[in-house]
């Protein structure tokens, strides 16, 4: 976790946009629904990617799962939406939607 969250704040010096709704109430059709959960900053994140693509991203977020329902993050303890953001820069980018406690 430690990891993934300095990984995550050094992308996001590249690139942070912050969106007005949620990106990932339900998934587009060829995605699936992942989520991981930061222990460090006590927040959790759902995210809708390519199946295929899972190892790239799993390079970077070690927690990423495969969410078994579509709302993992309230499943887990995390039922505050706070933000939707966008991490990455150039070809990995990813944008999800955080939750809190």
């Amino acid at each position: 976790m430690k990891l993934f969250s300095l990984i995550i704040l050094l992308l996001s010096l590249f690139s942070a946009v912050f969106a007005k709704n949620k990106c990932c109430e339900k998934c587009p059709a060829g995605e699936e629904k992942f989520y991981s959960i930061d222990l460090l900053f006590n927040k959790c994140g759902e995210c809708c990617m390519n199946p295929k693509k899972y190892w790239i991203y799993h390079i970077f977020e070690l927690g990423l799962t495969k969410a078994e329902s579509d709302h993992p993050c309230y499943d887990h303890g995390y039922p505050n939406y706070q933000k939707t953001e966008t991490h990455g820069s150039l070809l990995v980018k990813m944008t999800l939607d955080k939750y809190s406690q």
